[in-house]
């Protein structure tokens, strides 16, 4: 990968910039894709805070977690929480934590689709299975945010317009019953 600082001696975005540094003390300032944000406390306007912080290690990259010694953790995660709290197997999360944040709509296709085409629900279940290994909000809330991204950049007209997939605002609903 090739940096365009490097003509000027720089081998990372930030790390190497004592005036980036300074002023933000391994810190920077990102803005998600579309502007969309989950669970966003309103700005001085009244509208949504657009912005989110992310921290950087020493190498100047993106750490998971945005400030990990001050952040709250579950006592378990999240899949062993679900499964106690709404009554399941571990072996049937994934079809019953898919079939209760799909959009309600979305529920009598969903079946067809995944009988006849289950490549449909790979988005989806990849983020049942990640927030399933969650033991913090923060990570949870965060995942559920790319998931978002990741239907604004990915065009297929049965998941934008027809909404056949996961609602965010029901996963982090879910979560809020899961975890008071």
């Amino acid at each position: 990968m090739s940096l365009a600082g490097q003509p000027l001696g720089f081998t990372t975005p930030f790390a190497e910039s004592k005036g980036w540094q300074a002023a933000h003390d391994g810190w920077y300032r990102t803005t998600p894709p579309q502007s969309k944000r989950f669970d966003d406390g309103p700005d001085l306007t009244g509208r949504p805070i657009r912005t989110h912080l992310r921290a950087c290690d020493e190498t100047g990259r993106m750490r998971s977690s945005h400030n990990p010694s001050s952040e709250r953790t579950w006592p378990k995660t999240f899949q062993t929480a679900f499964c106690e709290h709404f009554g399941c197997t571990p072996n049937r999360y994934e079809s019953e934590l898919l079939r209760r944040g799909l959009f309600r709509h979305a529920v009598p296709l969903a079946c067809l689709i995944r009988r006849f085409k289950p490549q449909f629900f790979v988005e989806d279940l990849d983020l049942i299975r990640e927030v399933g290994k969650m033991t913090s909000p923060e990570l949870f809330k965060n995942e559920v945010n790319y998931f978002y991204g990741r239907n604004l950049r990915h065009k297929n007209w049965l998941r934008s317009a027809f909404r056949i997939r996961i609602s965010g605002s029901r996963m982090l609903r879910i979560r809020r019953r899961v975890f008071p």
